[in-house]
């Protein structure tokens, strides 16, 4: 894993029993995004993976914890902001950009399994070898998403705000 630019922690380590292992998002020469299907509905999610499969041109690395939502490793040219989808009834898509992670390997806190990549991990293959994603393409999948979604009669769950009467005030304590 040297060779892929990873530090290799070799056992034993103590006091870290439980934990996983994060990526981190958006840096470094080859940022690395995460397309995260968070989609409940199996049929949809796996054509969302299939979508993103068609605009790379690859079958990109993907990391499932909670079947079937997923995650596809990917990478871009240039430093990505978190992004998304509306949410749905069915879930949403987000593109996991500067800033944000992901867990790559550990265990689920839903499911209690360990994380799997059915076909290549994320911990085989060097950042500059994964597939590359446009800004276009970024949009296209969150399009095509609510697109479907909407195609199958879902709506926008309209997003939670904070009225403006329940901001905190400050106040001066003599």
């Amino acid at each position: 894993m040297e060779a892929l630019g990873f530090k290799v922690i070799t056992p034993p380590l103590t006091g870290f029993d439980g934990y996983g292992v994060g990526i981190v998002c958006g840096r470094g020469d080859y940022p690395i995004i995460a397309v995260d299907i968070d989609i409940t509905d199996p049929a949809l999610s796996e054509k969302m993976r299939g979508y993103v499969a068609t605009l790379t041109g690859t079958s990109a690395p993907y990391r499932v914890g909670n079947a079937p939502k997923c995650i596809i490793v990917c990478r871009t040219a240039k430093t990505t902001m978190k992004n998304g989808s509306r949410k749905y009834g069915c879930g949403r898509v987000e593109i996991l950009g500067l800033n944000c992670q992901f867990v790559a390997a550990g265990i689920h806190p839903v499911t209690e399994k360990e994380y799997e990549w059915p076909d290549k991990s994320i911990f085989e293959i060097p950042a500059s070898e994964l597939p590359l994603l446009t800004d276009g393409q970024i949009k296209q999948i969150i399009h095509e998403f609510e697109s479907l979604a909407e195609s199958r009669g879902m709506a926008p769950i309209p997003s939670k705000t904070k009225s403006d009467n329940t901001a905190r005030k400050r106040t001066t304590r003599n």
